[in-house]
């Protein structure tokens, strides 16, 4: 599970999802955008995520998820608009395990 703000910026990321994509304190740093960690959602995919998830509760994606040794994976994003103290983020489920 990830949340990301409306540029697409990763606000926190699950200790889970963190080491199924292999990051831990150790390695690298977990990208910093949903475009980092997801290279075929742009940036104009991201808004267009945003703006369908003005009208719709849940949007899903088939999209590739790039883990921290460079391994491509093909998922199904599941994302939800929710607002947190006064702030509209967008959880993110990624169904991602390399087990």
């Amino acid at each position: 599970v990830a949340l990301l703000d409306r540029e697409g910026y990763i606000l926190k990321i699950s200790t889970a999802l963190k080491g199924s994509l292999g990051y831990s304190d150790a390695a690298p740093a977990v990208p910093a955008t949903i475009s980092e960690l997801a290279p075929d959602i742009t940036p104009a995919d991201w808004q267009h995520v945003w703006q369908v998830l003005q009208k719709k509760e849940v949007y899903d994606v088939n999209t590739a998820i790039l883990t921290c040794n460079g391994a491509i994976y093909n998922i199904k994003a599941n994302f939800k608009l929710l607002e947190f103290k006064n702030q509209s983020i967008i959880l993110c489920w990624l169904p991602f395990s390399t087990t």
